[in-house]
């Protein structure tokens, strides 16, 4: 049956086309109880719908032991209300008899959420073989026209849940498939792309999206749909085919001229030839574009057409038309009215030669302008089929004398669709593929640990897309990761995050990072401010645990931190971020056993945790395990390799296992990637004293002294090193600035300056000796 408009099974009120074939057809009564469920449902009346299905339910049950359709579809809307009032447990229980697709579907998220990974995958590989499944409703997804709202799955979403199965199951490189699959079919899939770059497996976003003919340009040159078609710029794909690549292709093309005919023919891919594959863009074709009469010209379709006999006028029944309405992609189209199209009550119908009675032809000509784009592009030749073989059909009949009387207009003509629609509306299109294309690309290189090329992505978006909260919270990430926290990028990063905080105060996704970046710069009191913020908002969320495990383990209260910590962990036991801070406190407090657990475990759940990786390598350091605390270092380094604090710890533990030439190697990697790592530049000079380069290490320490000139070590190497050249007197003068800089290590320079004045004096003996053999 028909679903009025706004009622929805989603919900939400928008008014989208049923798909009538998937429903089956209730009495009165169940029809009556459906239409309450629908409405409490769109005012989130959830205990009032779970009431009325349940009732629906007991009115749809049959006698038979079979279950019927009706029963079945009445199971389903329980189920939903149940899943929408946050009882997957119950829902699951609900449909475990259930066989439609959209019931199964439902089982099979329900599975997910209640942690039967095994049975929910099951039903979705069954679901899969099922030839019925669409692939996706491409082209409706933009337009809502078609779309189904009564939970009818596609293969896109069936692919995603399957990938959210094996991803839980920690079969990470299943999921893979399954999202790669689901976002080739879904481009606009965002949270199976966001997968992939959490797996370390980003798509091409050129690949991706291919078939708008995607043109992406530089921030001064936006139009007032964000992007203009001058010039362009191609990006490179390699980059997401080598993970450890930094290659950015710099080049500009000219970008072609999108014509409608030609769109689909277009691509920007340059090493690659475009593959055939569902578009989102229209095509014109003479079943796509219906026609008017004669008094308003030839179609489009057929410009040379002056007849409506090979292009006979489309007409869509109320309840159609009821049901459907555009949603707008653009803003300011004052001339596309977006009202609901009331019943027709003419007095004539239309005549079987295609000509419309005066009274049709005006209430056509008063909404010409009021129809969607969207609803002819998403008509299909089937669509028109149906819907004409549905003209003037009534559910309830009228009199005998009625029946008598000319058959009254039961809808409305559809509006010519100009070349000026086309183009506007696949503008729109345009623009949305252009802005997932940059965020695709910027989320893709952050995921990889690029960066300064994920920072350069998301500053070319729009600005009104660049000031929202969780944008700021990605660039704030890049900032973080570019180099330490304690240099200036962690302080603007931290500034970011504050934005962030403002645009959106309820933010709470990301929010561990802003934590840990407060605690790294010792910011207690913004830390803890923070921290309450995020209790306040939401005593649930894990994010704000972890903030106030920080603000506990800023003031040296482990015990505190860890009990914030397991508590993160109790709401999110996937949440590796909060694992790999209990680790890091159980080695504060040196329970290593503790810490190699919680490591581990944070390494399970995603093993491109790279804080995991170098939090193990930190222990085995401690216990003395050189060997597996390298192993563990290079795989951290290897994970993000632009990390110079990484680099600097594999360097650190191969001086201590006395692979000099290795060190050096490393320190020197270290110096390249931040220059102005003073640690790296000391031990790279310690490594050259020890391999008898005393130039290049006091070259090195003289460097140092440009970046810290108040460090005391850097003087106590430079005199060890000149005392190892023989120049005592240079040698004793820098242990004494060294002892002016830093008393507190009075006693280690001392014995220094002590040890210089016995090798004088046993040279001096020495001489002496030689003189009296003399």
């Amino acid at each position: 049956m028909a679903v009025p408009a706004g009622f929805t099974a989603e919900g939400t009120g928008s008014a989208m086309t049923t798909n009538q074939s998937t429903v089956p057809k209730l009495d009165p009564v169940s029809q009556r109880l459906e239409h309450i469920i629908k409405y409490s449902l769109d005012k989130f009346e959830f205990r009032t719908a779970v009431f009325l299905a349940e009732r629906l339910l007991y009115e749809a049950r049959s006698d038979e032991y079979a279950q019927s359709e009706q029963e079945e579809y009445a199971r389903y809307l329980l189920a939903m209300c149940h899943y929408r009032q946050g009882d997957p447990e119950i829902a699951w229980a609900v449909l475990e008899r259930s066989t439609s697709p959209r019931s199964r579907f439902l089982f099979a998220r329900c599975c997910l959420e209640v942690r039967r990974y095994v049975e929910g995958n099951s039903v979705l590989e069954g679901l899969l073989k099922d030839t019925n499944l669409v692939n996706c409703p491409t082209t409706d997804i933009m337009t809502s026209a078609g779309v189904s709202n009564i939970g009818e799955p596609d293969r896109a979403s069936v692919l995603n849940l399957l990938g959210h199965t094996a991803r839980a199951q920690h079969r990470h490189k299943v999921a893979v498939k399954y999202y790669k699959e689901a976002v080739e079919l879904n481009p606009f899939l965002w949270e199976a792309f966001e997968n992939l770059c959490e797996l370390g497996s980003p798509m091409n976003p050129n690949h991706m999206f291919a078939q708008f003919d995607t043109k992406i340009t530089s921030t001064n040159q936006r139009t007032k749909y964000g992007f203009q078609r001058s010039r362009t710029t191609n990006l490179d794909a390699s980059i997401f085919l080598n993970p450890m690549s930094e290659r950015l292709l710099d080049d500009n093309v000219e970008s072609a001229s999108a014509d409608s005919s030609n769109i689909l023919n277009n691509t920007f891919l340059r090493h690659e030839p475009m593959k055939s594959k569902p578009t989102f863009l229209p095509s014109l074709t003479s079943n796509s574009i219906p026609a008017l009469s004669r008094e308003n010209g030839p179609s489009l379709a057929d410009p040379g057409s002056n007849s409506m006999e090979n292009n006979p006028p489309l007409t869509v029944g109320n309840r159609a038309a009821d049901t459907t309405e555009r949603v707008p992609l653009r803003r300011g189209a004052a001339t596309h009215a977006r009202r609901q199209f009331e019943r027709a009550k003419s007095s004539t119908s239309l005549a079987a030669s295609g000509g419309v009675t005066k009274r049709a032809l005006e209430r056509a000509t008063s909404v010409t302008r009021g129809v969607s784009v969207s609803q002819l592009r998403g008509l299909s030749t089937r669509d028109h089929a149906g819907i004409s073989a549905n003209l003037g059909s009534k559910k309830n009949a009228a009199s005998a004398d009625e029946r008598d009387q000319p058959a009254e207009s039961s809808g409305v003509l559809l509006p010519l669709m100009t070349a000026e629609d086309v183009r506007i509306d696949e503008d729109a299109l345009r623009t949305v593929a252009s802005i997932f294309h940059i965020m695709a690309k910027a989320y893709g290189l952050l995921a990889l640990n690029n960066s300064s090329g994920a920072l350069a992505e998301f500053e070319r978006l729009p600005r009104k897309h660049f000031e929202s909260g969780w944008i700021q919270c990605q660039v704030a990430k890049c900032k973080s990761e570019m180099l330490d926290y304690l240099s200036a990028s962690a302080l603007l990063a931290a500034k970011y995050f504050e934005r962030a905080r403002k645009l959106e105060p309820t933010l709470q996704r990301d929010m561990e990072v802003y934590s840990t970046c407060l605690w790294q710069l010792r910011k207690e009191m913004a830390l803890s401010t923070l921290a309450k913020e995020l209790k306040d908002a939401n005593i649930h969320s894990p994010q704000a645990w972890v903030a106030l495990g920080n603000a506990y383990s800023l003031k040296h209260d482990s015990d505190q931190a860890l009990k914030c910590f397991q508590r993160a962990i109790q709401l999110d036991d996937g949440f590796a971020y909060a694992h790999t801070l209990s680790g890091h406190e159980y080695t504060e407090l040196e329970e290593y056993d503790k810490a190699q657990t919680e490591f581990r475990t944070a390494m399970s759940i995603d093993p491109r945790h790279y804080h995991a990786w170098y939090g193990m390598s930190m222990i085995y350091s401690k216990m003395g395990k050189n060997d597996l605390a390298l192993i563990h270092a290079k795989e951290a380094h290897r994970l993000n390799s632009s990390n110079s604090v990484l680099l600097y710890h594999v360097g650190l533990i191969q001086e201590r296992m006395s692979r000099t030439t290795e060190a050096l190697r490393s320190f020197e990697q270290t110096i390249a990637l931040d220059p102005s790592n003073a640690a790296a530049r000391f031990r790279k000079a310690n490594v050259q004293m020890n391999m008898e380069q005393y130039e290049d290490a006091l070259n090195e320490l003289e460097t140092i002294k440009t970046l810290s000139p108040d460090e005391a070590n850097v003087f106590v190497l430079q005199g060890r090193i000149l005392a190892k050249m023989g120049d005592k007197g240079q040698a004793l003068r820098y242990f004494t600035w060294a002892l002016n800089l830093d008393s507190k290590s009075s006693h280690t320079i001392r014995d220094l300056i002590d040890k210089l004045g016995h090798d004088s004096d046993d040279e001096q003996e020495r001489y002496e000796v030689q003189i009296d053999t003399d």
